[in-house]
């Protein structure tokens, strides 16, 4: 470790030393007639691993996990690495000396998901990932303490509202695309999605794709750039509402009309879709994610397992495609003193005849991700072969089972209202 990394360990070390996520919220939930409530006697710890606070998506992230805990008795060890692989590494490796039992992450690097989740699984604390996996790596192939990965279904909402936009400027045009991080496991299965829809419109004219790495900073210039060199655009679709507020600043500066797409549903974006300045995005709910990884690490931790399914799903998205959808998804997420989830509610252990996530859920078939029909083209490993549980899960019936269950569970819709306001009224996943 450098002399730089070293000191910047030693910050990270002791800001992950500081609890967070206790104390009420004011929130009232509701205990199921069978449940336990000694579970909530014994408070546990949970370490938050994430890698940049530097947005309002993980802000987002960071709020849900605070909030969850908080219901839960779980005392949180917050530790952003700011995209340092070295403190990734070292945060889950100290993690014991903190006496951590469960761990929520977003991962900065696919190619790291098995190296890290394999380190927490030697060290004996829960995980669940979130987004960003490796390709032919699966939580069964980790071991126990890989509780689940879940990510949205980015391929198909993307897909969904690249269509859409498509569909709003008459199946013809000029559109460019802004690409996140390449090599980023969502990232790519966004792209997927814009070419599966460049696909259905052959009226859509692709002038450009560059790369604007989620960021508004990094998009300003390089939309700036394509502008110069091939004026009117028709249609934009960003990887991030961040990077998509550098390519409106850029269009606007030109005067120039285009649709802009993009996905998380930050604040600063859903301003300029009620001022009609931005066309749709797709609302990730950060925090909602947050929250159920958490719920589903402490039942874990008192004794929940799930079945093969269960391990990898995909969380339902809401396409925000009108002003009025866009104010009160703000309202709900941003504007509110607690997120609007009933977190124990969440919990199977504590709830175990009427748990409810609060989200529509469905597992991912890992060949749909890595097979030759999915969207990620590496090839899969001469040696390596899905565990016997993902393989028989389609033919033994256990995927639909899965999947009807999770449907039927879902009750209590927290955003309701919102997806009423849309013009599609769907959730995707």
């Amino acid at each position: 470790m450098s002399g730089r990394n070293r000191r910047d360990f030693l910050r990270f070390a002791a800001s992950i030393g500081a609890l967070g996520g206790l104390g009420s919220l004011g929130l009232l939930p509701r205990l199921g007639a069978a449940a336990d409530m000694t579970l909530l006697d014994r408070q546990r710890v949970l370490m938050n691993l994430y890698y940049t606070k530097d947005n309002d998506f993980f802000r987002g992230w960071a709020r849900g996990v605070s909030e969850a805990s908080s219901q839960l008795n779980l005392a949180v060890r917050e530790a952003v690495t700011n995209m340092n692989l070295e403190l990734q590494r070292a945060s889950i490796e100290n993690a014991p000396l903190n006496q951590v039992e469960g761990m929520v992450t977003v991962l900065q690097d696919p190619g790291s998901s098995p190296l890290m989740l394999g380190l927490a699984q030697r060290q004996g604390i829960a995980a669940i990932n979130n987004w960003s996996t490796a390709p032919w790596s699966t939580p069964l192939d980790i071991g126990d303490k890989h509780v689940a990965y879940h990510t949205s279904h980015d391929l198909l909402a993307t897909q969904t509202a690249v269509e859409n936009m498509f569909a709003a400027i008459g199946g013809k045009g000029r559109f460019v695309n802004v690409i996140g991080i390449p090599g980023e496991s969502s990232s790519d299965m966004r792209q997927e999605g814009v070419r599966r829809a460049l696909k259905k419109y052959p009226g859509i004219e692709l002038i450009a794709e560059v790369a604007g790495r989620n960021s508004r900073g990094n998009t300003l210039p390089v939309v700036e750039g394509v502008l110069t060199s091939h004026g009117k655009v028709d249609a934009m679709f960003c990887s991030s509402d961040d990077s998509a507020i550098g390519a409106i600043t850029a269009l606007e500066a030109r005067k120039i009309d285009a649709l802009v797409t993009s996905v998380d549903g930050i604040p600063d974006y859903l301003d300029l879709m009620k001022q009609g300045r931005a066309f749709q995005t797709l609302a990730l709910t950060g925090g909602w994610f947050a929250a159920w990884s958490t719920a589903r690490i402490f039942d874990k931790l008192n004794g929940i397992e799930l079945s093969a399914p269960e391990t990898m799903m995909y969380g339902g998205v809401i396409l925000l495609d009108s002003p009025e959808s866009a104010a009160i998804y703000k309202t709900l997420t941003y504007e509110q003193s607690t997120f609007p989830f009933d977190y124990r509610l969440m919990s199977r252990a504590l709830h175990p005849d009427d748990w409810d996530p609060q989200n529509l859920l469905a597992p991912i078939d890992p060949m749909e991700l890595w097979g030759p029909a999915g969207w990620n083209k590496t090839p899969q490993p001469s040696s390596y072969e899905l565990p016997p549980a993902y393989r028989s899960m389609m033919s033994d019936g256990s995927f639909e089972k899965v999947k009807q269950q999770y449907a039927s569970r879902f009750r209590r819709d927290p955003y309701a209202e919102v997806r009423a306001a849309t013009r599609s009224k769907q959730l995707i996943v």
